[in-house]
């Protein structure tokens, strides 16, 4: 039996200057961009044509996300989220839809329930909330919370690649059971898609009233300098670390020596803003020339996903990589190198410098994405899409 051929607009939540939920391990917009494209290939495999809101570290609105489903006059609209709470040990998956969406909710259900059957994951249920992306989208919508990456057990799953494809498929198969579509294709495990091993992320910094007053909170940050700095405009709060003491605020000391300017690093700062490596806030980093923990924390991601000896100092190995990268060499299949492997990062596939055929299909995906002509090719066009 043939299947209809419908449109699927699947959005990974976050990205660019919004990673998401910030695990211990790893950031929510890494993690579901990745699951977003199993998602996709194995639609595709199955006949049915998908949209993207993005294909790599980049940031959307909520209303940018619906309108690309809507524009695209998609039939369904699966935004990818993980969940986080303060408790730790929160836990579970759980499906929302609009409440007014009839048809969102049938959607939201069959998908819960595959994933509760496939991960074995505690079953939140399928619930209704006032989401933008739920509100904006025109077709039947729902926003999955695929496991908490704030539970330390739940986030080593998501950093798996064989949990990713449970989740992707689960989502798949829920989209085919809503839409009375016969599932005649199943997948197979490729560790080689698997997402590179994270940088360790440290502390989460929160700018709160109180440690209860959880709806107080006007930011969370890995970086210190950076909660007590927003402290300062926020008479009466205090910063918290995650286990809710204080570490800024009751006459906190929240100024910082001042520090020289170095050139260099005021350039490398520019480039790797270019390359889209952020602090360790997941912001763009201060283009001041000063050294701090957000520009050594960039040049150490930059450093690892490159490939180079990972120390956090701007060397001439590190440089020559960025300037390397900065020259937009055409890229196609059989190149290699620590182009290619910056090419795979932002990409979101396995960063190995071999630019073979998923890393080909993935550049195809990108480019549609972009209105880009579509032949697996880096070249200028691409690359001045990839990099601002």
């Amino acid at each position: 039996m043939i299947n209809k051929i419908f449109t699927h607009c699947l959005d990974p939540g976050h990205g660019g200057s919004d990673p998401g939920a910030v695990g211990k391990r790893s950031h929510e917009a890494d993690i579901v961009l990745v699951i977003a494209k199993i998602v996709g290939r194995i639609l595709i495999e199955n006949g049915q044509k998908v949209i993207y809101t993005r294909t790599t570290d980049k940031y959307l609105t909520l209303a940018q996300r619906a309108t690309i489903a809507n524009n695209n006059k998609c039939d369904t609209f699966i935004s990818i989220h993980c969940n986080s709470a303060v408790n730790k040990t929160a836990h579970g998956v759980e499906t929302f839809s609009h409440p007014s969406s009839s048809n969102g909710l049938k959607l939201s259900k069959f998908v819960q329930s595959e994933l509760v059957k496939a991960t074995s994951l505690t079953n939140r249920g399928s619930k209704t909330a006032n989401f933008g992306v739920l509100r904006m989208s025109y077709m039947p919508a729902i926003l999955v919370e695929t496991a908490f990456i704030s539970n330390a057990l739940e986030e080593t799953s998501l950093l798996q690649y064989a949990f990713q494809e449970k989740i992707a498929l689960s989502i798949v198969k829920g989209i085919f059971s809503y839409l009375g579509l016969t599932f005649n294709k199943s997948t197979t495990t490729n560790s080689n898609n698997a997402i590179p091993k994270p940088v360790v992320l440290g502390h989460t910094y929160r700018v709160r009233l109180s440690w209860e007053a959880v709806k107080s909170q006007k930011g969370a940050y890995s970086n210190l300098q950076n909660a007590l700095n927003l402290l300062k405009t926020l008479p009466g709060y205090k910063v918290f670390d995650e286990n809710g003491k204080v570490v800024g605020g009751n006459n906190t000391a929240t100024t910082t020596t001042p520090t020289s300017i170095d050139t260099k690093l005021l350039s490398i700062q520019k480039s790797l803003n270019r390359l889209g490596f952020k602090g360790k806030n997941g912001l763009k980093l201060s283009e001041d020339g000063i050294t701090g923990d957000n520009s050594i924390f960039a040049i150490k991601v930059c450093q690892w996903k490159l490939g180079l000896a990972v120390d956090g100092i701007a060397g001439v190995n590190t440089i020559n990589a960025i300037n390397s990268v900065l020259a937009k060499p055409l890229l196609k299949v059989g190149s290699k190198g620590i182009v290619v492997r910056y090419l795979q990062s932002k990409l979101g596939v396995a960063v190995d410098g071999i630019f073979g055929n998923v890393t080909k299909n993935s550049v195809i995906i990108y480019q549609n994405a972009n209105g880009l002509d579509s032949d697996g090719i880096v070249g200028n066009k691409t690359w001045n899409k990839l990099i601002k």
